[in-house]
């Protein structure tokens, strides 16, 4: 996304996640590192605090430079933000529609990875319940699901009233 968006306006474009990490950038000659120093910039970070904060596209140009920031959105929530800086202002506003067209398509993405996570982490909280339980699927035994530490053996407890060290109450 962030490759296309940067050749189709001629700019570098920024994709950031909603902690701020940047997921993606172009032109790949850049290194992360040089990419995130940039975000975090007053005048970057201001822009995107802003956008964040009312969940509008913004604008701003700085003499040759002018940045361009829109909300990855998912209903109501931000997930992140695309950010262009092109070199030219075009008075078509073809980069503006570029970048909403670049956070429609970033949210779509993002949404995904995030139903894609929340799965995983489902799964996992029924395996444990279920090995909490004594029980054992038999897709689960067969299957990558008992990893360490759940590779461990399965069973129902009890506790034995009276067989605890001398002077301890039963649970």
């Amino acid at each position: 996304i962030a490759s296309r968006l940067a050749t189709l306006a001629c700019g570098r474009a920024t994709i950031m996640d909603g902690l701020g990490r940047v997921r993606a950038s172009a032109p790949p000659d850049l290194q992360p590192a040089a990419v995130a120093r940039r975000m975090r910039e007053p005048e970057v970070a201001g822009l995107v605090d802003l956008v964040n904060r009312d969940h509008q596209r913004h604008m701003h140009d700085f003499g040759s430079q002018q940045l361009i920031a829109s909300p990855v959105m998912a209903e109501l929530e931000v997930l992140g933000c695309v950010v262009l800086e092109a070199s030219e202002s075009e008075p078509d506003g073809v980069p503006e529609v570029l970048v909403d067209s670049a956070a429609l398509i970033a949210s779509t993405v993002f949404v995904r990875e995030q139903a894609r996570e929340e799965g995983n982490l489902r799964r996992r909280v029924d395996l444990l319940e279920s090995l909490l339980n004594g029980e054992l699927r038999a897709s689960a035994a067969q299957s990558q699901e008992l990893r360490p530490p759940f590779q461990l053996a399965v069973g129902g407890m009890s506790c034995l009233r009276g067989q605890g060290p001398a002077g301890a109450q039963p649970a």
